[in-house]
């Protein structure tokens, strides 16, 4: 069950449920652009997504009802967790 799901569902389910144990956050589709794009091209990008963040654009045409924006260190505790696995995610993916 997500953090989501879990805190949606309020405290009556919260009182007949037992968390076993957390993972670290899970980051899914992450929006990045590349490095070479200029500042106003990055800029004019960001400002467009989170205009339409109060409309249901974003949900039709992201399919998410919501953005964050986050640095590097906000996924500190997500790389944390994927080291502490000892697999080599490079190589699985191949």
């Amino acid at each position: 069950v997500t953090a989501a799901d879990f805190d949606r569902f309020g405290d009556d389910v919260e009182d007949s449920v037992r968390v076993l144990n957390q993972t670290a956050t899970m980051p899914y589709a992450v929006f990045m652009y590349p490095p070479s794009f200029n500042l106003d091209t990055r800029r004019r990008l960001i400002e467009g997504l989170l205009a339409m963040e109060s409309s249901d654009d974003l949900e039709t045409l992201l399919d998410h009802d919501g953005l964050a924006r986050f640095e590097d260190a906000d996924l500190d505790e997500f790389e944390s967790f994927l080291q502490s696995t000892g697999l080599d995610f490079a190589q699985l993916g191949s």
